[in-house]
């Protein structure tokens, strides 16, 4: 499985994704599409364990489609960014369909 997480200016949120999922998910890749940003977002996810499609601004659709196209064949699990939360129900199997609420900023 192969993780794609696109980001833009998520510096203070991206290593604490990076590591929830590499903690949740020990043998999939984490591929951030880092979508233009203007701060430490790319460095944070590498530092973090996630391999880095560094682009420029495309926005969201078209950073996860660049990341889709790098990524190895198998299945896919698209996240954002800030993502927070239990991940029980992706790693045991119950859950065809999970989705996480977040706010506006």
């Amino acid at each position: 499985m192969t993780v794609l997480v696109a980001a833009r200016d998520e510096e203070e949120t991206i290593a604490r994704t990076v590591t929830s999922l590499r903690a949740a998910f020990p043998e999939a890749e984490v591929i951030v599409a880092d979508d233009g940003s203007r701060d430490g977002t790319a460095e944070a996810a590498e530092e973090s364990g996630a391999t880095v499609l560094r682009l420029p601004r495309l926005g969201k659709g078209q950073a996860l489609s660049a990341a889709e196209r790098a990524a190895p064949p198998g299945r896919l699990l698209l996240c954002d960014a800030e993502l927070e939360g239990d991940l029980r129900g992706l790693t045991n199997g119950s859950g065809d369909l999970v989705v996480a609420a977040f706010a506006e900023r």
